[in-house]
C-alpha cells in the first residue's frame, strides 16, 4: 500500500505575500464566512485533506501557495485510527491521558469547525473542487494577485511626489540656508509610501521609485544651487563701489608692473612681491605660476594700463572669471559628502523598501 498523506496548515504564510490578503483568499477559495476565517489562522495544527496520496497532496499545497498560503505533508501510517478518520479537522497534537478531560470542549469546537469545512470543501460536488477526484481548483482571477507590479496610477502618484520633494527640498536650502539631509530620508518614504497607497508592490516598483527619488533628491539640490549662483550674481553686481575700488587697485598695480618690469628676473620678482606666486621669493616661482602669469595677467595689466579695458568691461571679465568653470553641477559635486551619500542612501533605499512591499 502506497504512503498516505494528511495536508497540514497551521496559519502559517508564505514570505512575500500579507496576512490580510491571504485570509481574504484563503476565505474566497473556501467559500468562507469572515467569521469562520479565524480558526484556521489561530495557529493550531488542522487537517485540510486527509489520507490522500502525495500526488493530491502536493496539487493541493501548490494551489494553496498560489496566494501565499503554506501547508505541510505529513505522511502517514496505513494503520491510521478510525477515530482520526472520522475527522477533516483535528489538531495534531497528541494530548495525554490526563488533560484528555479539559480538552474536551476544544475537542468538540474542533469537530464543529469539521463539519463546517467538510461542508464546504471536501464533500463540495462543484465550485473550486474538482468533482471527480475532490482536488482543489484554484484560478488566479479568484484572489487577490500579489506579484510584482506597478500600475499608472501609482506611476503618476510617485511622480507628483518626487516633484513636490524636489521643491521642498529646495525651499529649505534656499530659505534656511542649510540642506537638511534628513529631507532626502522623508522624499523617498513619501514616494515610496505614495506608491503602495495605489497598489505598487514587488521589485520593480521598488527600483523604479527608488530611481524616482534619487531624481527628486539631485533635482532639489540641483535647484538649489541654481538659485544661490542667481543670486551671487545679483549680490556681485549690485556692489558697484566695493567694484569701482578693486577696478582702481588693479589698475595701479597694472601702473607698476609697466614701469617697473623690464624682462623675465623682474616679472618673477613682480610675482612675488604681488602675490601672483606661492612663493615671497623670485627663486621660489615656478615655471607653471609663470607661464600663467605671462599667459593671463600681463595682457589684462597692459589693457588697465593703457586704459583700453574700463571699468564696465573689467567687471564684465571679472564675473566671468569668477564664475567661469562652475557650473550648476560643479557647485553641487565639491559640497557632496559623506553625509549626503548617507542620507541619499537611506532615501532611495526607504523609497525602494516600501514600493517593494518591506
Amino acid at each position: 500500500m502506497s504512503d498516505l498523506y494528511n495536508v497540514v496548515f497551521k496559519g502559517e504564510i508564505l514570505d512575500g505575500f500579507k496576512l490580510v490578503s491571504v485570509r481574504e483568499n484563503f476565505a474566497k477559495v473556501f467559500k468562507l464566512e469572515p467569521a469562520k476565517v479565524d480558526s484556521y489562522f489561530s495557529g493550531k495544527a488542522l487537517v485540510l485533506r486527509k489520507k490522500v496520496d502525495h500526488k493530491t497532496a502536493y496539487k493541493f499545497k501548490a494551489a494553496l501557495a498560489k496566494f501565499g498560503a503554506s501547508v505541510e505533508l505529513k505522511r502517514i501510517a496505513a494503520d491510521i485510527t478510525p477515530a482520526l478518520d472520522e475527522l477533516s479537522l483535528v489538531p495534531l497534537e497528541q494530548k495525554s491521558p490526563e488533560v484528555l478531560a479539559e480538552s474536551k470542549v476544544e475537542t468538540q469546537e474542533t469537530e464543529n469547525v469539521t463539519s463546517s469545512f467538510n461542508a464546504e470543501t471536501t464533500n463540495q460536488p462543484s465550485g473550486n473542487f474538482d468533482s471527480q477526484t475532490g482536488e482543489l481548483i484554484v484560478k488566479e482571477e479568484e484572489f487577490t494577485h500579489q506579484g510584482d507590479s506597478f500600475n499608472t496610477n501609482a506611476l503618476l502618484v510617485s511622480i507628483a511626489a518626487a516633484v513636490v520633494g524636489a521643491f521642498i527640498w529646495k525651499f529649505i536650502a534656499v530659505a534656511f540656508d542649510y540642506e537638511l539631509g534628513l529631507i532626502a530620508w522623508g522624499i523617498g518614504g513619501a514616494i515610496g509610501f505614495t506608491a503602495a497607497m495605489f497598489g505598487s508592490r514587488g521589485h520593480t516598483a521598488g527600483i523604479i521609485c527608488g530611481v524616482l527619488a534619487l531624481l527628486s533628491i539631485f533635482g532639489g539640490k540641483y535647484m538649489a544651487y541654481s538659485t544661490f549662483q542667481a543670486e551671487f550674481a545679483d549680490t556681485y553686481s549690485s556692489q558697484s563701489g566695493e567694484l569701482r575700488e578693486a577696478y582702481n587697485q588693479e589698475k595701479s598695480i597694472a601702473d607698476i608692473y609697466i614701469s617697473t618690469v623690464q624682462n623675465e628676473q623682474s616679472q618673477k620678482q613682480f610675482m612675488a612681491d604681488y602675490g601672483y606666486s606661492y612663493s615671497t621669493e623670485l627663486r621660489g616661482v615656478t615655471d607653471e605660476e609663470f607661464y600663467n602669469f605671462v599667459s593671463y595677467a600681463v595682457p589684462r595689466f597692459e589693457a588697465l594700463a593703457y586704459d583700453s579695458m574700463d571699468f564696465d568691461t573689467w567687471s564684465n571679465t571679472s564675473y566671468e572669471d569668477v564664475m567661469t568653470g562652475y557650473s550648476t553641477f560643479d557647485l553641487m559635486k565639491e559640497s557632496f559628502g559623506l553625509l549626503d551619500v548617507l542620507f541619499l542612501f537611506f532615501g532611495v533605499g526607504t523609497a525602494f523598501r516600501l514600493a517593494n512591499g518591506g
